[in-house]
């Protein structure tokens, strides 16, 4: 147990939330904890909510479920986090924007190049390889 005098001047409480819950709250000091699911989204809460200091702490141990994962887990540059953080938002998209996006994708030429290669593989079942 600490002493009474101890607790009131060196104890202070604290609280934890999610970065959802936090969003329009403004607050002295934040600490956030950012792991390779992170998303710009949340981030940028997390990273706006202290009037004093927001403090960034990345997880760069990559360790995908044990349960299922087929190797061990791996460390990451903590950048990289940050980066694909940054780089991958959780926005819901429209279906006009995947229709577009789509669209889009199925004539880029690097996806012409990569179907035209597969294609050039495959064998006709009556006549050997396609021409």
């Amino acid at each position: 147990m600490l002493p009474p005098d101890y607790v009131a001047d060196h104890v202070e409480l604290g609280y934890a939330t999610t970065a959802h819950r936090a969003q329009g709250r403004t607050v002295e000091t934040t600490h956030s904890y950012i792991t390779a699911t992170t998303v710009r989204e949340p981030l940028y809460v997390m990273a706006t909510r202290g009037r004093e200091s927001n403090k960034i702490y990345v997880d760069t141990a990559f360790d995908p479920d044990t349960a299922t994962s087929h190797e061990e887990p791996g460390e990451v540059d903590p950048l990289d986090v940050l980066r694909s953080a940054i780089d991958t938002s959780g926005a819901d998209v429209s279906a006009t924007q995947i229709r577009e996006q789509e669209k889009a994708a199925a004539s880029a030429s690097w996806r012409l190049e990569a179907e035209g290669a597969y294609i050039s593989t495959q064998r006709s079942p009556y006549h050997g390889p396609l021409p």
